[in-house]
């Protein structure tokens, strides 16, 4: 979860760039890329509950977009 929030929000502000399951998984490590497309989409979810941003369904791909930094 903290992976792809990092990947929508650096250095303390919000990034243009919608982060997908393919740029959370080419930017990630072995255990981001064995969680999986679900994996993903459980970890935005997540992430969304806990009002740190949103997620987004871009045609049929689920995205996220960070609205605060993490706590």
């Amino acid at each position: 979860m903290r992976h792809v929030h990092s990947l929508s929000w650096d250095n303390d502000r919000v990034q243009d760039e919608l982060i997908t399951w393919q740029i959370a998984k080419d930017c990630g490590n072995t255990p981001i890329r064995k969680g999986g497309a679900k994996g993903f989409k459980k970890a935005i979810a997540a992430l969304e509950e806990q009002g740190l941003g949103e997620s987004l369904l871009v045609g049929t791909v689920w995205a996220f977009k960070a609205s605060k930094p993490w706590p």
